[in-house]
């Protein structure tokens, strides 16, 4: 009887633990409905082509458009700003757009070494510069930082290249501050030269001797070299004043010249 009684006992615990379960289980689905009650409806929503509606996209695009034309709008700024700043330079220097290329060229030719030179000099080269007027009206040169300027070769006009080495040679690096007429005119004597101007007639050359080498450019003794001249023109007047008198406002400048390459040796 006791037996019975004990698994009488185990039976009815079986229907209990099932009926548990089975009480369980429908709140396991309410969580799950609630879990998906809380997806956003938006999400679920279609077109008539069953394709979903991005509201952050179309914000999206809007804001690239109009990012595209802010950044048109400040282009068009900026390049107006530019075309205006060139048209107040030409109306400074109105000459300054009268010819691209100045007529003058630039030609270096050797010379020979001078016989009288001692053993103990230093070591040099030397060779003859000549500027040409190629066009039909008289130029007036600031010689400024020309290979006419006394102390050229330290200022680095003259680019020296060691021909076995192919490589530069280095100078002294010159620098010098010019100082301009109080008034920006500067005056041409009566001679054609003068300490700041030259004048060279159409269709005629003007030359100078010029003295390269140690210590403003440093070469040695027995090398064989090319050079040339190059640099910018930092003003030319086109045509000759009676009074002799070139104002700087009047002038063509920041004009690049550059001549051939010649051999020579130490």
């Amino acid at each position: 009887m006791k037996q019975r009684r004990q698994a009488g006992t185990v039976n009815t615990n079986i229907p209990v633990f099932a009926a548990n379960a089975c009480q369980q289980a429908p709140a396991t689905d309410e969580q799950k409905v609630e879990a998906t009650s809380m997806i956003p409806t938006t999400i679920s929503q279609t077109n008539g082509n069953g394709i979903s509606p991005r509201p952050g996209r179309s914000r999206l695009v809007g804001g690239s458009i109009a990012f595209l034309v802010f950044l048109g709008i400040s282009a068009l700024l900026y390049v107006s700003a530019i075309q205006f700043n060139r048209a107040s330079i030409s109306m400074a220097h109105p000459h300054a757009n009268d010819t691209a290329v100045l007529p003058i060229t630039v030609s270096l030719s050797p010379l020979a070494a001078p016989q009288d030179a001692s053993a103990d000099a230093k070591p040099s080269f030397r060779v003859n510069v000549t500027l040409t007027n190629t066009g039909d009206i008289t130029l007036v040169i600031l010689k400024w930082w020309t290979p006419f300027v006394h102390g050229a070769p330290a200022m680095g006009i003259f680019k020296v290249t060691d021909l076995w080495w192919g490589t530069a040679v280095p100078d002294m690096g010159l620098m010098l501050d010019y100082l301009f007429p109080e008034d920006g005119t500067f005056v041409l004597q009566k001679e054609d030269d003068s300490n700041n101007l030259m004048l060279i007639r159409a269709g005629e050359s003007v030359s100078k001797e010029v003295e390269i080498g140690d210590p403003a450019v440093l070469v040695k003794k027995g090398k064989k070299y090319s050079v040339k001249a190059k640099g910018r023109w930092m003003a030319v007047w086109m045509g000759e004043e009676e009074n002799g008198r070139y104002s700087m406002k009047d002038s063509i400048g920041n004009r690049h010249f550059e001549s051939d390459s010649v051999e020579v040796q130490t």
